[in-house]
């Protein structure tokens, strides 16, 4: 038999609280009040320390968001959100639509529950419990039946109505997110990542994401005034669970010449801890439904091992490990020069590293005598033989009609189709539209197979 006693933290409005703590002490062999906490710093606390296990929390806490709710989760805390007005929201539309259009809910709370239903808070606690812990609460059975009866409509009283562990509504169509990312040092990947955007653009909806959380510059290199960061806003929408398809169309910028939308980017670099991983996650996801293809920009990162067990000091590299993680395709783009592809082989190791299953898609930038000798494609070729042995890349001349473009805040390949350049673009485009890619494991395999021939 569990005997387990399960703790709660508390932070309500002075009344509510002293109901519960009342409405809570029948059950004193399963559950406790072991906290009266003044702000979420205590209840983060009780949660760390493992004193309490579950939360109930007042919905009108300015500081409740989606990214204070999984930190809760990631210490074993369930949370139960009250929210004064939900019974009114209820009321104003069907119940079938009314869980999703509860932001808590989209937050990650186990649990919404008008505030001032004590009755539906505790029977809320022990559903919880019930179903998260898979213990029997002693002297609960009669409110866990009737929270069963409330949850199905079958109670033939004025029911409280309540959601639990409500899942999000799938998209109504799944856009292909294509991330663009490279060695340090400067490759070409914004460059590539505003033709690839442009070239796919001539048929198809196509989203352009700058997630670049080190030097964030695409709207800068369409002309685009950066007044107010998307991602940023976007970012804010995701704390309060309430981010939705509409929410994108509107911070987006149409960026018609060219044929796709742009979500700027950080206005400053040092904005970066604002963006969390889960919520770049939570935004691409979104993206998807609205767009055929979404590019996504990335940093190249500092390709020092990605320790995402670290809580309280996240890293850059988390962000662009996570959009390589849930990409569908990975655009890797370097510079054709010697520095260049041994960049490459460096950063290989460390995108290896991640384990993420995805399709690659090689390009090598700026290939030109001067930096390749005569032949440069040949000595790119075999340069890249020992680096990514039987890849299929994508070899993209240097031209000076893609610095005119730029300076004009165009697209190589809307600005000048017939340049070298823009017709290595689209032929890039074409490579990830029409075949599945490299697998990294093989990639890896090969590159492996290669550094051991002669030894």
């Amino acid at each position: 038999m569990n005997t387990a006693v399960y703790g709660i933290a508390l932070l309500t409005e002075g009344h509510v609280e002293a109901q519960l703590v009342q409405a809570f002490s029948p059950y004193t062999s399963t559950l406790r009040v072991v906290r009266r906490c003044a702000d979420l710093a205590e209840v983060e606390a009780a949660a760390q320390s493992g004193i309490a296990r579950i939360a109930v929390v007042g919905g009108e806490d300015p500081d409740l968001d989606a990214h204070v709710i999984e930190t809760l989760g990631e210490y074993g805390m369930k949370v139960v959100v009250l929210s004064p007005d939900l019974l009114s929201a209820l009321d104003q539309q069907p119940s079938s639509s009314a869980p999703h259009s509860i932001p808590f809910m989209a937050m990650g709370a186990s649990a919404v529950v008008d505030a001032g239903d004590i009755d539906g808070i505790v029977n809320a606690v022990l559903a919880i419990i019930q179903r998260t812990y898979t213990s029997t609460p002693n002297k609960s059975e009669q409110s866990v039946d009737e929270f069963s009866q409330i949850i199905h409509g079958t109670r033939d009283t004025q029911v409280t109505r309540l959601t639990l562990d409500t899942p999000a509504p799938e998209p109504l169509s799944r856009g292909r997110v294509i991330a663009v990312w490279g060695p340090p040092g400067a490759p070409g990947r914004s460059t590539t990542a505003i033709n690839l955007a442009a070239a796919l653009g001539k048929k198809n909806r196509v989203l352009l994401l700058d997630a670049d959380t080190a030097n964030p510059s695409v709207a800068h290199m369409l002309g685009q005034a950066v007044d107010a960061s998307a991602l940023a806003a976007l970012t804010r929408r995701v704390a309060r669970g309430m981010l939705t398809p509409s929410d994108i169309h509107r911070a987006s910028i149409d960026i018609s010449h060219e044929g796709f939308s742009l979500l700027t980017g950080l206005s400053v670099p040092q904005r970066w801890k604002e963006v969390a991983p889960t919520a770049m996650n939570a935004i691409i996801s979104t993206a998807r439904s609205c767009a055929d293809y979404v590019i996504v920009d990335l940093a190249s990162g500092s390709l020092d091992p990605v320790d995402e067990s670290r809580r309280a000091a996240p890293s850059r590299d988390e962000l662009t490990a996570t959009v390589i993680r849930g990409c569908d395709g990975l655009a890797i783009v370097a510079r054709g020069d010697a520095v260049g592809l041994h960049r490459l082989s460096v950063a290989l190791d460390w995108c290896e590293e991640l384990q993420a299953d995805v399709p690659r898609y090689f390009a090598v930038n700026s290939v030109c005598a001067a930096s390749a000798g005569p032949r440069p494609i040949n000595a790119v070729a075999a340069a890249l033989s020992t680096v990514i042995p039987g890849e299929s890349v994508t070899v993209i001349p240097r031209d000076d009609g893609v610095s005119s473009a730029l300076l004009a805040g165009r697209s190589v390949v809307s600005a000048d189709p017939k340049n070298a350049a823009a017709r290595a673009f689209v032929d890039f485009a074409a490579n990830i539209v029409g075949t599945g890619g490299t697998h990294p494991q093989k990639a890896s395999q090969s590159r492996e197979k290669s550094r051991n021939v002669g030894h």
